[in-house]
């Protein structure tokens, strides 16, 4: 398989996934933004919420000027060694 193939069938499942947990519908033609990671206070991740609450209100202010984007964060959970 292919990698433009490869990601468009990752992209529907994601958005498959999303639908079914969230509710939300997500336009799979969209630019996948995605992060998963341990939540720590850290600059990098405070800075990509702070990233995401700007481009909210600069697509409100204009809608037209931006692409589609969709962008998911989320926590990964920490194994226990025992």
């Amino acid at each position: 398989m292919n990698s433009a193939r490869s990601s468009s069938s990752n992209k529907r499942r994601l958005a498959a996934e999303v639908q079914r947990r969230v509710g939300i519908e997500v336009d799979v033609q969209s630019l996948f933004d995605v992060q998963v990671k341990r939540i720590h206070e850290y600059k990098r991740q405070l800075l990509n919420l702070l990233y995401v609450v700007t481009r909210y209100h600069q697509l409100r202010a204009n809608p037209d000027a931006y692409a589609c984007r969709a962008r998911c964060s989320s926590q990964a959970s920490r194994r226990r060694v025992t």
